[in-house]
């Protein structure tokens, strides 16, 4: 093991222009691919959190009686993907729009100047999916055209649908991106490596002559092209890591700081925030992992296309 090392290393130091090139390179790809796949994943996270609060809002006339509500109510409350009905009196309308202006105006004389009769009574009608959205959707509209107490609609599907194709955008773009860099990584690996084995060809063929077991011969050029990936990979954890800890934590940032925090707290993701240990390991583990299955992989398949050891 340890010749193998040597021989590795000795590879490496020998074309050492090409080695930082290869390197680079797989930095660049992991560090993009650790990008677009980070992205996708935020936005499908935004895109299950939209649709948990998908939601209608029926705003009825000012002089609806209450049992024409509860009438309505109990309609669509038989309608399966309901998954939950508020309904908003007048009183509770007032209180928040109170709470409204009292947050973005602390002048108090338009709050004293208004009454609860002046807002409509409403449901807020919550879906279990997006596909329920839409149908209780489609039922309102009916019962709209109908009811002569319904004043208004709101709909927040388009909402849900512009994220989902936003989040379908990423992922098409993360994987056109990441293959095209993918395979830019695994030509530069088979580039450096045959280069290698061709320019060793008489220590070869005399490893061979004298004996040397094929793993032994072929072990050091697999190797190098695995450390190549492996450090791109983990240079990529390391920038990605660090750009964004200097992100959350550079005093220039605070505002952004601050959108970003409710963002996550949104989308239940907190854990990026405070990068825990656990969290360090697992971003660095799946970048290594990562690194060694591309890097071993593609110089595998690159040692045993170049290097035919029965014909030397």
């Amino acid at each position: 093991m340890i010749n193998i090392i040597r021989s590795t290393i000795k590879n490496i130091i020998r074309n050492k222009w090409l080695a930082l090139a290869t390197i680079m390179v797989s930095f660049i790809v992991f560090a993009t691919a650790s990008f677009f796949i980070s992205m996708s994943f935020v936005a499908q996270r935004a895109v299950k959190v939209a649709e948990t609060k998908a939601e209608v809002r029926i705003f009825f006339q000012l002089d609806t009686p209450e049992d024409a509500i509860t009438e309505l109510r109990t309609k669509i409350e038989d309608i399966d993907g309901v998954a939950e009905i508020n309904y908003i009196n007048k009183e509770e309308a007032l209180k928040l729009y109170t709470e409204y202006i009292g947050y973005y105006d602390a002048d108090s004389s338009l709050i004293d100047s208004t009454y609860a009769d002046w807002f409509p009574a409403s449901l807020e009608i919550k879906a279990s999916s997006l596909d329920d959205l839409s149908k209780i959707t489609n039922f309102i509209k009916n019962e709209q055209e109908l009811n002569p107490y319904i004043e208004d609609v709101q709909f927040r599907e388009d909402i849900v649908d512009q994220l989902k194709s936003i989040s379908l955008t990423i992922g098409i773009g993360a994987i056109i991106t990441i293959s095209i860099f993918v395979s830019i990584t695994v030509a530069l690996i088979a580039i450096t490596i045959a280069f290698n084995i061709r320019s060793h060809t008489s220590e070869i063929e005399i490893m061979h002559l004298v004996g040397s077991t094929d793993k032994h011969i072929k072990a050091p050029f697999i190797l190098e092209g695995t450390l190549y990936t492996v450090l791109g990979s983990l240079l990529a954890a390391g920038l990605i890591l660090g750009a964004w800890s200097y992100f959350l934590h550079n005093p220039a940032s605070n505002d952004l700081s601050f959108i970003t925090d409710l963002i996550l707290k949104e989308l239940s993701l907190t854990f990026l925030e405070k990068m825990s240990t656990t969290f360090l390991l697992e971003f660095f583990g799946l970048h290594l992992v990562a690194g060694l299955l591309l890097g071993m992989v593609s110089s595998y398949v690159t040692v045993f296309a170049q290097l035919n050891l029965k014909e030397t």
